[in-house]
Order: structure tokens, then sequence, then C-alpha cells
């Protein structure tokens, strides 16, 4: 009768050992399947960008300024309006500057999101060292939420700067067109 319950008891403990194991298997799986829905959101995101604003108004700047360097004799000039275009040729190179980071982050999530397959993968079917399974969940989060930063810092850039733009081009533009109609007369 002893050796029953003793049989019975290893048995109920090697019950809830492996059922522990089954949890924290689950647990892993469930955080690396939101870490992939989360990347696939933010591939979204960065794939359905719209650049063509961003690239007509670097180029909008570039001939703009071109166009005034082209016409504009030493002259006096109102500070005022020598800020604004000092602020208007920023808006180009800002873009291009930032249109980087679009790039960095199209780069990296496929990249990131085969290691989260991979890591599902091993995690599922109990590969590689299994103490280290958090160590590589909170590595890969890192990862994601350095993704999640550098687009949110792209898009709210981005925006900063065309809405720059769409207050200073009318200044800007009305200053080309005063010195190209000094030239015409």
């Amino acid at each position: 009768m002893m050796k029953v319950r003793i049989i019975f008891l290893l048995f109920f403990l090697i019950t809830i050992f492996m059922a522990c194991k089954d949890n924290e298997k689950e647990m892993y799986i469930s955080q690396i399947d939101s870490l992939i829905l989360k990347l696939d959101s933010l591939d979204y995101i960065a794939n359905n960008e719209e650049i063509q604003y961003s690239s007509s108004i670097q180029e909008t700047v570039s001939a703009t300024i071109e166009s005034i360097k082209k016409n504009y004799k030493n002259d006096t000039i109102d500070f005022s309006l020598a800020e604004n275009l000092d602020n208007y040729q920023e808006i180009g190179d800002a873009l291009l500057v930032n249109s980087a980071n679009l790039s960095k982050v199209k780069e990296v999530i496929p990249k990131i999101k085969d290691n989260l397959e991979k890591l599902r993968h091993d995690v599922k079917f109990g590969v590689n060292e299994r103490s280290e399974y958090q160590t590589f969940v909170d590595e890969e989060t890192e990862k994601v939420e350095d993704v999640k930063e550098v687009l949110t810092y792209y898009l709210n850039t981005k925006s900063e700067y065309e809405s720059w733009y769409d207050s200073l081009h009318p200044i800007v533009h009305q200053f080309e067109q005063s010195l190209q109609s000094n030239i015409n007369e």
C-alpha cells in the first residue's frame, strides 16, 4: 500500500511539474504572438506611409531656395524674412534625414519578425536552453519597442516639418515671386 502511495505521489508531482512547464510555455508563446501582432501593425503603418508629399516638399524647397539664390541681389533683408528663409531651407534637409528612419524601420521589421518566428518555434518544441526563453522574449520585446519608438519619431517629425512647410511656404513663395518680378521689370 505504501508503494502505491509513493507511486501516486510521484505521478502527482510529475503531473504538476509538467503542467507548470506547459503554462510557462504557453505564456512565452502568447508573449511572442503579441509581439508579432504589434510588429505587423508597425509594418503596416511603415509600408503604408505616404512619402510623396515629403518628397514633393523637398523638391519644392530646393527649387524655391535655388530660385531665390539666383534672383537675390545683395541688399538688406528683413531679419524676420531671413529667419523664415533659414527655417524653410531646414525643412528639406530635415525631411531628407528623417526619411532614413523610415528606411531603417522597413529594413529591420522582417529581421525581427523572423527572429520571433524562430523563437516561437524553439519555445513550442522545447529547443535550446529553456531557462533562457524569458531573456530571449525580453530582448525581442526591446527590439519591437525600439522599432515603435523610431517609427513614432519619424511620424512626429514628418508631421512637424510638413506643418512648418505649410506655414512658411506662402511667405517664402511670395518673396520668391517678388524677386522674380523685380528681375522682370
